[in-house]
């Protein structure tokens, strides 16, 4: 069980597999961690293949591809530079918030 995020963060295969179907995700203290959907998505891709700013430039393909949503102040944001902006200013914190809850696992 790590607390901190390494440069190639990486999650279980079972906690991947149950964040890519939205359900509870089991830590690895045998607790149930319920994610939001941006947690979860991010959740997925943590195999350790990438790093954070890998990480960032696929969520941010995702969202201006449309398969994923940004939103702020009930608005979709579709520029690219706010997009990355906010993907770079979440994923740290984002990662951060997963080990906290022990599910990294790299």
């Amino acid at each position: 069980i790590i607390s901190s995020v390494s440069d190639w963060p990486a999650a279980t295969s079972l906690a991947r597999l149950q964040a890519s179907s939205n359900q509870p995700v089991t830590t690895q203290l045998h607790d149930t961690a319920h994610l939001d959907n941006t947690h979860c998505r991010i959740l997925t891709m943590l195999d350790g293949t990438c790093n954070s700013s890998q990480l960032c430039s696929l969520l941010v393909e995702q969202t201006l591809g449309g398969d994923l949503k940004l939103q702020q102040d009930d608005d979709t944001i579709a520029d690219s530079a706010e997009v990355r902006r906010l993907i770079e200013n979440e994923i740290g914190p984002c990662l951060e918030r997963l080990a906290k809850n022990a599910l990294l696992v790299g």
